[in-house]
């Protein structure tokens, strides 16, 4: 009975749990996304996987920890622009607006708001070298 636990130990006798069921689900989703990638049904090419979340068709989002892509995402068409690339949807006049931002982190929100579901993976549990790997509703 958890309510005869002194509540100053809850934690560290919970933590072992919490710990194995994040190991099962990282194994789980990398194994979901190699099968699914066979199928085609998963990426983990930044401008496929970022097209893809602005459409609404990422179901799972693995994210690299701490990994940083500078750029802009066009939230609307999913489309990437690199760092220092100036989009025609932002230039006015002879002073183009540049923006910059964490592309996988555009990509994550964008997802989040779609209804979709975001892992965060330390880099060597990552499934690619991208920074990013997407499984695909459809």
């Amino acid at each position: 009975d958890v309510h005869l636990v002194p509540q100053k130990n809850l934690g560290r006798l919970v933590l072992p749990i919490f710990v194995a069921e994040r190991r099962r689900r990282i194994d789980r989703e990398r194994r979901l996304f190699a099968l699914a990638r066979d199928r085609g049904l998963a990426a983990a090419d930044l401008p496929g996987v970022a097209r893809a979340a602005a459409a609404g068709r990422v179901a799972t989002l693995l994210v690299e920890e701490d990994r940083f892509v500078p750029g802009w995402l066009n939230r609307s068409t999913g489309r990437v622009h690199p760092d220092g690339e100036v989009p025609d949807d932002l230039a006015q006049g002879n002073s183009p607006a540049i923006r910059t931002e964490d592309i996988i982190g555009a990509v994550a929100e964008t997802v989040l708001l779609h209804g979709g579901e975001i892992l965060l993976l330390e880099r060597g549990q990552m499934p690619s070298d991208s920074g990013l790997a997407a499984i695909y509703r459809y």
